[in-house]
């Protein structure tokens, strides 16, 4: 698009320049990725999630941040960030090639139908139900596929366990273990023993992953996804007992 302005004064080209250049308005980011045609990943989700029926929640543009009103959607750049650690193990998938997806697609397929089939997922009110339709703990759950069937070390015996058992795991929002990091280190050991061993080392960091609202009952995860995925991950290892991946830390 070719824009011409005629007759304006310097005045007034100073004020179009700056209109222009900051106060465009920006395009949603699951908008872009709606339209978006060139990614395998997001090829993925469009032709095998989305219109192929893997997945059951339907998708959505915005975020919904008042979960009263949650119709159970998922927004398609939070698709775009779990399939991201899915595939790649990253945080963004513009380094995904059509290899990478081809080859991965059946196992991703399958992490989407059990995770679909979960209590509450895609449902009205899923928020408030359920943990899992936090992005952040979809994430976690992608990370340990990518650990157990992608890696370098793939264990094909804990992908099924965790295939097998996923509906097994408590993902009610008053699960204690979501906020173990509020007990003291002997309080956390008598509550969870063994834990100690799934957790990263809490010295020098902060392990705060979210807060639990009493009133309403629900546990809304903070928004630093990337510090708090792996950890998520290390409690649902803990609740299935799967392998820690601290293994030196275990007693």
């Amino acid at each position: 698009m070719v824009e011409a302005h005629l007759g304006l004064t310097p005045e007034q080209e100073r004020q179009l320049f700056h209109d222009l250049n900051n106060l465009t308005k920006k395009i949603e980011a699951s908008q872009v990725h709606h339209f978006d045609n060139s990614n395998p990943v997001n090829v993925f989700i469009k032709e095998v999630l989305e219109d192929g029926g893997t997945l059951t929640a339907s998708i959505g543009d915005k975020d919904m941040p008042n979960w009263h009103d949650d119709p159970g959607t998922i927004t398609r750049k939070d698709l775009i960030a779990i399939n991201a650690v899915l595939f790649l193990n990253k945080t963004n998938v513009r380094s995904a090639t059509p290899a990478d997806v081809e080859s991965k697609e059946p196992l991703a397929t399958r992490f989407w139908e059990n995770v679909s089939r979960q209590s509450h997922f895609g449902k009205q009110g899923a928020k408030q139900k359920t943990v899992l339709a936090q992005p952040v703990v979809l994430k976690a759950l992608a990370k340990l596929v990518y650990d157990f069937g992608f890696s370098r070390s793939p264990d094909v015996s804990n992908l099924e366990t965790l295939f097998e058992r996923l509906a097994t795991v408590d993902f009610s929002h008053t699960n204690p273990l979501w906020r173990c990091y509020e007990l003291s280190d002997e309080d956390r050991e008598k509550s969870f023993p063994g834990l100690r061993g799934y957790l990263p080392s809490s010295e020098g960091a902060n392990r705060d992953l979210g807060a639990f609202n009493s009133t309403d009952g629900v546990m809304r995860f903070g928004a630093k996804h990337n510090d708090i995925f792996p950890i998520l991950g290390d409690m649902i290892r803990y609740m299935l007992k799967l392998p820690s991946r601290h293994q030196a830390l275990l007693i």
